[in-house]
């Protein structure tokens, strides 16, 4: 065996003899730590919210003791709470317990991913933006229904992703040219994204009335900046009380630009930009082009 191979081992042993007794629930802590010096807020917390449910039902268990067997209850256990969760949001949970398991034991934990079904991605129809803007113009006077609808033109001009656009600081707006950059992104490479000369008006209307600090969205009661998870909450209210039936989360809204963009003639490579891709295939699933889009853009060339 030669030198490398056997330093592997011996560090993997002593691992496994640090870590043998320690249970999932114990573990967390230490692995959060880790991840919060590595990677970015975003990302922590979104650890941190997989790791809660994944405590829930093995966090007695030792990490090291861990088997397949103990994923499948895991698996099951979510299905049963959650009938109609998709085997894409499973595979979440399961690539997490295994980055924590390696983690914690230095080895992989072996299970294959679930099969996931491709499923077109619905864009926000016309009509419930309409309705969307619609209820937010008539009630514009209440500085929450003005910041929510600022929110969402935002995200149909820009496609900017939901914690993107909630980290936008008044010093990130040129409304000279009517573009934002875009600083705390996914990648962590900034970017500017332009929007529209209407969705400036309101931007400036509302800075002007509003905008005492620093993040242009931010929880009226406490002064700190929107988060994500504020956000989830009053587009759910919003769908509520408008009895919306499809999804409006800012992902369709991202989704939506995207194709109004491609639609309207949009330079891929320019889209591929905005996004904040690293390549063109990525850009590619955001394009949801049906025949009338396609007939159109072949007689516009023939």
């Amino acid at each position: 065996m030669r030198f490398n191979d056997t330093n592997k081992v011996l560090t993997k042993e002593i691992i496994n003899m640090r870590n043998e007794d320690l249970t999932v629930k114990e573990g967390i802590d230490e692995y959060l730590e880790n991840v919060k010096a590595r990677l970015r807020p975003a990302t922590h917390s979104n650890y941190k919210q997989y790791l809660g449910y994944i405590s829930k039902y093995l966090g007695e268990k030792k990490i090291i003791e861990i088997t397949r067997r103990d994923i499948d209850y895991l698996v099951n256990s979510k299905r049963a709470e959650s009938p109609n969760i998709s085997n894409v949001s499973l595979n979440k949970f399961i690539t997490n317990l295994k980055i924590y398991f390696k983690f914690h034991t230095g080895t992989k934990l072996k299970y294959n991913q679930l099969k996931e079904e491709k499923k077109e991605t619905v864009l926000v129809e016309d009509q419930v933006k309409s309705k969307i803007f619609k209820h937010y113009e008539q009630n514009i006077d209440n500085k929450y229904c003005f910041r929510n609808y600022l929110y969402f033109r935002l995200l149909l001009d820009t496609g900017l992703r939901m914690n993107e656009l909630c980290n936008i600081r008044l010093e990130n707006i040129d409304l000279t040219y009517n573009v934002l950059l875009a600083t705390v992104t996914k990648s962590g490479v900034a970017r500017y994204v332009p929007f529209t000369d209407a969705t400036a008006e309101i931007l400036k209307k509302y800075i002007l009335i509003y905008i005492k600090r620093d993040y242009i969205f931010f929880d009226f009661k406490t002064g700190n900046m929107l988060t994500p998870s504020a956000v989830e909450s009053f587009i759910s209210r919003l769908k509520k009380k408008l009895e919306i039936k499809g999804s409006i989360t800012p992902h369709k809204w991202r989704h939506t630009f995207a194709t109004s963009f491609a639609r309207a003639g949009g330079n891929i490579e320019a889209l591929r930009t905005m996004l904040g891709h690293s390549n063109l295939k990525t850009t590619q699933k955001y394009l949801h082009l049906n025949r009338d889009d396609i007939l159109k853009c072949y007689h516009d060339i023939f």
